[in-house]
């Protein structure tokens, strides 16, 4: 058997091999390293109290990560690339609130405090009483056509605790009804309306509404149910419970009509 001869400078080249590799390994781990930062905080309700059990995220273009409230409300993310973050925080029955721009650097911690509020009034169940009884209750009685929709946004005041919704600006185009000591001779009404219905630009409709002191807003009687719908000048009626209101009748004669079951109402 021939046996080659090991040149003793490769027996030392052998020999430091293994410490440049975990050199190469160790400079590699610092790299990854590099640039990461964290974000620290913690969630509180807009009553101070804190809330465990809330969803934090981070976000960027590249990049989501999320985690728990603990038992404190803390929360912490660490090894995060450093960038600009929307750091977001929702619970149920609470509405979702976000902050924009929390820099995370090298090294670093941002502390991010968010603040959550009880989720308002949305949408609510409720009991059709009949027509009458909502005549009795209205405020106004006016055929509008919607003019502007806005977003969704929160409403505090008016003898509840508040009220998510969007707010719709209407010209009056007929009123049967004016709220008593206010003559609705405006150009535009504007009112709140909870719940999944929506309106649109250019619709019209009979709208019975009340006047809500603490919104400074109109808001439909009973929800939805008491706006009802104009095509063509004429009123989409699909109930029984008032016989001398038809489907199909003119805005004009469904509003007198109207007008005789309020004998001490002004137009």
């Amino acid at each position: 058997m021939l046996l080659r001869k090991i040149d003793p400078l490769a027996l030392r080249y052998l020999g430091i091999l293994p410490a440049v590799v975990a050199t190469v390994l160790a400079v590699q781990l610092v790299g990854q390293s590099l640039g990461r930062g964290r974000i620290s905080g913690n969630v509180r309700s807009d009553g101070g109290y804190v809330l465990p059990g809330a969803r934090v995220s981070v976000m960027k273009p590249d990049l989501t990560r999320s985690v728990v409230t603990n038992a404190e409300g803390g929360f912490d993310l660490s090894d995060l690339p450093e960038g600009a973050y929307t750091v977001t925080a929702e619970l149920a029955g609470f509405q979702t609130t976000s902050q924009q721009n929390a820099i995370v650097r090298p090294d670093r911690t941002s502390i991010i405090s968010l603040v959550l509020s009880i989720r308002c009034l949305f949408e609510v169940l409720y009991v059709d009483q009949g027509m009458l009884a909502a005549i009795q209750q209205t405020d106004a009685i006016v055929h509008l056509r919607i003019s502007e929709s806005g977003s969704v946004k929160r409403w505090d005041g008016g003898g509840v605790p508040c009220l998510d919704g969007p707010e719709y600006t209407a010209i009056p185009l007929r009123v049967a009804k004016s709220p008593p000591g206010q003559e609705l001779t405006v150009s535009t009404i504007r009112f709140l309306q909870a719940g999944p219905v929506r309106y649109s630009p250019g619709d019209e409709y009979v709208a019975l509404l009340r006047w809500n002191a603490g919104f400074a807003r109109f808001l439909p009687v009973a929800g939805s149910l008491f706006m009802l719908p104009v095509r063509a000048g004429r009123v989409v009626w699909t109930r029984t419970d008032v016989p001398t209101l038809t489907d199909g009748m003119p805005v004009e004669g469904f509003l007198a009509a109207l007008r005789a079951l309020l004998p001490n109402s002004r137009p």
